[in-house]
């Protein structure tokens, strides 16, 4: 045991083997590391990747096709009135065939096979009790005779008169030459003062009867007149009376199909009161609103005396049932859809089934064609530019002059050759130069094929006319 001065040794020891293996654990680890080193795999150096983006692209094709301009509307019967009654009174008849979904003839001319033609009647609709109006009838027939018998009085009356007046002055120049002989007789002495008294006043008798025959005369032309006005006034009344008893009988003004019937046997109406209402089936009208650059492309062609093809159907996703054409178009736009009425014409006659007024319906009007054109998704639009693949399969843009839009397809007048191939995706991170691989290509048959409603109609080279 060392004495209290001495150097203390355990802890010195402790310190070198602590070193000792500290050394043994960095020589071990150098060791392995050195190792792991030659042994490790020989890294192979890789050349840089272009990154590149599948895409679609769409084929530019110069096709010939038609626009086709969509719109819908209600199908409505082009005449169809509902008739009422011009007279008061008790319908006493009803025809027959006065049911609805009945056919009604309004008369016509038939021509027998031997070539003979004869004049059928219309139906009797509805029949108004005429007897009040027959009797104004016979009243106004009544003072019409009457008129004309005071009439040939009066103008036998100035006859006689007219004679009596030239009998007075006969008689008023004899007592005129009586009294001037008598007044020659006085004057020298040799006639009385009572028988010229008696000459004079007898003159002045006649003459005061002419007068009054000549008064009587002058009456009678405004009795003529007078008469003549009654018997005019009572000729207008019979003939109001006679067209009152025609209106009583109710017939069609054109043949058609009853559709509604409102009154009944025994029921009392008056003018103006509706009776039925009838349809004529056989020419319907559907009024269909169209846009401003619609209607513009439409008028072009209806000015140019072109009445444009309209091929209808029951909804836009159906084929095609009816045809009919654009007839008129209305004058002015409506302001508060900003949008102009035009007018489809279709013959039931020409169907292969009836078009029913009421149906609603939608159309396709066939507008201008055009040849050797190309045509583009609106998509692959951005401020007149596109993007083009080239030979090299880089992204090319192109800038395009863009004609008329045809919904989700857009006309290219001039930027694009056919056989060009227009990228459609990834747009928003294709920039010029960009490696594209291209995966679907969409034709624009494709593009039709997939449009909910058609707006544009392949022409082939055989069609050259609707």
């Amino acid at each position: 045991m060392s004495s209290g001065t001495g150097t203390p040794r355990i802890p010195v020891a402790r310190f070198l083997i602590s070193v000792a293996a500290i050394s043994v654990m960095l020589t071990t680890a150098v060791a392995l590391f050195g190792m792991m080193m030659k042994n490790r795999p020989q890294v192979a150096e890789r050349p840089i990747v272009e990154p590149s983006y599948n895409v679609d692209v769409f084929e530019v094709q110069a096709i010939a096709f038609q626009e086709m301009l969509s719109a819908f509307g209600t199908a409505q019967a082009d005449r169809e009135v509902v008739l009422a009654a011009q007279v008061t009174g008790e319908i006493v008849e009803l025809g027959p065939q006065v049911r609805v979904g009945r056919a009604v003839s309004a008369g016509e001319i038939e021509t027998s096979p031997e070539g003979q033609s004869q004049r059928i009647d219309p139906d009797l609709l509805a029949r108004i009790d005429a007897r009040d109006y027959q009797a104004r009838v016979e009243q106004a027939e009544s003072t019409i005779a009457s008129s004309r018998t005071e009439i040939q009085q009066l103008e036998q009356q100035r006859d006689n008169l007219q004679r009596q007046v030239e009998l007075g002055q006969q008689d008023l120049a004899s007592q005129k030459e009586d009294y001037q002989r008598i007044k020659s007789l006085r004057d020298r002495g040799a006639g009385s003062a009572s028988d010229l008294t008696r000459a004079l006043l007898e003159m002045r008798r006649y003459e005061d009867a002419i007068i009054q025959l000549e008064n009587q005369l002058t009456l009678i032309p405004h009795q003529i007149a007078s008469a003549e006005q009654r018997m005019a006034s009572a000729e207008t009344e019979r003939q109001r009376a006679l067209n009152d008893v025609q209106r009583t009988s109710v017939t069609a003004p054109f043949s058609g199909i009853i559709g509604d019937v409102m009154v009944e046997q025994g029921q009392y109406v008056r003018a103006g009161e509706p009776l039925l209402r009838l349809v004529d089936p056989e020419r319907i009208e559907i009024p269909v609103a169209l846009g401003m650059e619609d209607y513009l492309t439409l008028r072009k062609t209806m000015k140019d005396g072109e009445y444009p093809l309209a091929r209808l159907a029951e909804n836009e996703s159906a084929s095609a049932r009816w045809t009919g054409r654009v007839v008129r178009v209305a004058p002015d736009a409506d302001p508060a859809s900003r949008t102009i009425e035009v007018f489809i014409e279709v013959l039931n006659s020409e169907q292969p089934q009836p078009l029913l007024p009421g149906t609603f319906v939608f159309g396709w009007i066939s507008g201008p064609r055009f040849t050797d054109a190309m045509v583009i998704p609106r998509a692959a639009i951005s401020d007149n530019r596109v993007y083009v693949v080239n030979d090299e399969n880089r992204a090319e843009p192109r800038t395009i002059r863009v004609g008329r839009r045809l919904r989700s397809l857009v006309l290219i007048d001039e930027g694009l050759e056919p056989g060009d191939r227009v990228i459609l995706t990834n747009l928003d991170i294709v920039r010029q130069d960009t490696l594209v691989v291209p995966q679907e290509t969409i034709t624009v048959d494709d593009e039709l094929a997939r449009q909910r409603v058609a707006t544009l109609r392949r022409l082939d080279a055989e069609v050259t006319g609707e």
